[in-house]
């Protein structure tokens, strides 16, 4: 009867769903069962494998260079207006939260800011 009664919990709710999906990277990097500190993962320690992307000896095979058909071998990207990050407002430096630097696809922070 009193909309604006109502709380507005968006910001925490935001707050919440990034920070389950960054324990549920952790849950899938097998965090759960090591003493690692997930703050400290290395390059692409918390990446997830990708059965898609071409990889030496996985998937394709390892002389895969030499075959008379190379060009079967490489990784095709499209992109779409799904791939657009026009939504997404700039921050303002020193609000952006890192989770964990340089752990996922991401780079590493300092690398970032250099470009």
């Amino acid at each position: 009867m009193n909309p604006g009664s109502v709380v507005n919990v968006l910001h925490e709710f935001c707050c919440m769903s990034r920070l389950w999906r960054w324990m549920k990277k952790l849950k899938w990097a097998g965090y759960g069962h090591n003493n690692k500190d997930p703050t400290l993962a290395t390059n692409r320690e918390l990446a997830n494998f990708c059965p898609a992307c071409p990889q030496d000896g996985k998937n394709i095979p390892c002389d895969w260079r030499n075959h008379a058909h190379k060009f079967l071998y490489r990784i095709q990207l499209a992109a779409d207006g799904n791939f657009k990050a026009d939504h997404v407002k700039a921050a303002r430096p020193g609000q952006d939260i890192w989770l964990v630097d340089g752990g996922g696809m991401a780079p590493k922070r300092k690398d970032y800011t250099v470009f």
